[in-house]
This record gives C-alpha cells, structure tokens and sequence, in this order.
C-alpha cells in the first residue's frame, strides 16, 4: 500500500535531510520558554519520521506537557505514525 511505501521507503531521504532537520527542530525547542506547555502541529505528518527529533525533549522535562498534532490526508499512515511515536518515546 501507499501508506507502507511511504512508511519504509523515505529512509534514504530522511537520512540525507538528518543534519539540517536536527538543526531547525533544536532551532525550535531551544527559543521556547522552559515550562511552557507548546501545541506543535505537524501538517503532511506521515509516519512521524520527525519523532526521532522529539525524543531529546520529550524525555528531559524541559516542558510542563506538550500536544502534538498530526494532521495527513491519508488515514492508513496513523499506525505508522504512532509505531514511530511509540519507538521515540513520546506518546
């Protein structure tokens, strides 16, 4: 399916794009006030390959809580998103 390609198939990619993405979510996370309590939405999340940059944060209680919303047009990536989600320790 679409969902499993895009899932499993991305790899090469998200290794290229590695160095700049690291980059611009530290970018994020560090100009936040520490305690606030952020609302991040990802738009076109896919699988969350992105969960891979939120585990730093999520695990140093840097903020009092956080909500992440995923929004993708494809209902079938949700599994996938979660899986990743749930390997990165922030469900």
């Amino acid at each position: 399916s679409f969902a499993c390609g895009m899932a499993t198939g991305m790899r090469d990619y998200e290794k290229a794009a590695f160095p700049k993405k690291k980059q611009l979510f530290e970018t994020l996370f560090t100009s936040l006030s520490p305690k606030e309590e952020p609302v991040i939405v990802e738009v076109g999340m896919g699988s969350f390959p992105n969960a891979l940059y939120y585990k730093k944060y999520a695990n140093n209680q840097q903020f009092k809580s956080w909500d992440i919303i995923g929004i993708d047009p494809n209902d079938q990536m949700e599994l996938y998103a979660k899986d990743n989600a749930q390997r990165a320790n922030i469900e």
